[in-house]
């Protein structure tokens, strides 16, 4: 571990405000680097953290729920109305082969990776992002040219508001899949429930969807969880590992194109979609949320 100047200093006893208890104590728990970045200028009370092990994440979500410290996936745009502690996956790397052609990939293995398997379309622009921070920042055309692709991501293990590990993948009666844990039972049921809402209709029969949460991916036939985290901006669950196959044909990047102005409506419901979907995967709100976006 290299530990922060301001933990050096203090030689690891715990005194101050509860923000600087709080980031001392993190700084003993975990492995990996911390850093008080709120005294270098920054808006409000924030820290980062570099982990070099799963389990520096999981103390570093304990914390944060014990202390009303928001995690926040680094890089994302999330809302900063509270104390943030952004993880920077960089340092979780690693890439294993599988059967099938299958690959499992660490969330701080650098994206193209992805481009270069064959995985998915990256931007070389993007080679050296984080995969996780990839994954969680594409746009709104970049996430239909993701999910529409055939191959791509297959599963994500993750760790869960509550600080359990669980697998998002495919769901449906002809998935042969672990069965879901607690937290994760209860979290897909809302979701079904809330894809099933007679207000989703309309959105059913339109061809685009409004919301940065891709709720709509429970209407395929076979709908994959993990393709909930696409665009999510790291929001709704930590990612700890992702599992992708190859895609049959090389898939073009998404032509780059700005998204048509939202009507009232269009905001209302992705606002409400950005909410309920939220609510239903963090119902503590140990992770940042979304910043708003501009219509």
């Amino acid at each position: 571990m290299q530990p922060s100047r301001r933990f050096f200093l203090t030689g690891g006893r715990l005194f101050g405000s509860p923000w600087t208890q709080f980031v001392q104590r993190l700084g003993r728990s975990v492995k990996g680097q911390v850093e008080d970045i709120s005294e270098s200028g920054g808006p409000g009370q924030q820290a980062r953290l570099v982990p070099t092990r799963r389990e520096d994440v999981m103390h570093a979500r304990a914390l944060c729920a014990e202390n009303r410290v928001k995690l926040a996936l680094a890089g994302s745009h999330v809302a900063r109305d509270e104390p943030v502690l952004w993880v920077d996956p960089a340092q979780l790397t690693g890439v294993e082969e599988l059967s099938a052609g299958q690959v499992r990939l660490a969330p701080g293995t650098p994206a193209g990776e992805l481009r270069e398997r064959g995985l998915a379309p990256v931007d070389p622009a993007h080679d050296d992002t984080a995969l996780a921070i990839w994954l969680a920042g594409l746009r709104d055309h970049e996430v239909d040219g993701l999910l529409n692709a055939t191959g791509g991501l297959v599963s994500a293990d993750v760790l869960l508001f509550d600080g359990q590990l669980d697998n998002l993948g495919l769901f449906g009666g002809q998935t042969q899949r672990p069965p879901l844990g607690l937290a994760l039972r209860d979290i897909v049921s809302e979701l079904f429930r809330l894809s099933q809402r007679p207000s989703m209709q309309v959105w059913r029969e339109q061809t685009a969807w409004p919301a940065r949460y891709r709720l709509d991916v429970l209407w395929r036939e076979e709908p994959n969880l993990a393709h909930l985290l696409v665009g999510a901006g790291g929001t709704l669950a930590w990612l700890d590992t992702s599992t992708w196959q190859p895609m049959e044909s090389e898939a073009a990047m998404p032509e780059r194109r700005s998204r048509a102005p939202q009507g009232a409506a269009e905001v209302d419901f992705s606002a409400w979609v950005e909410v309920e979907v939220k609510r239903a995967f963090d119902p503590e709100w140990v992770l940042a949320p979304l910043a708003l976006r501009a219509s």
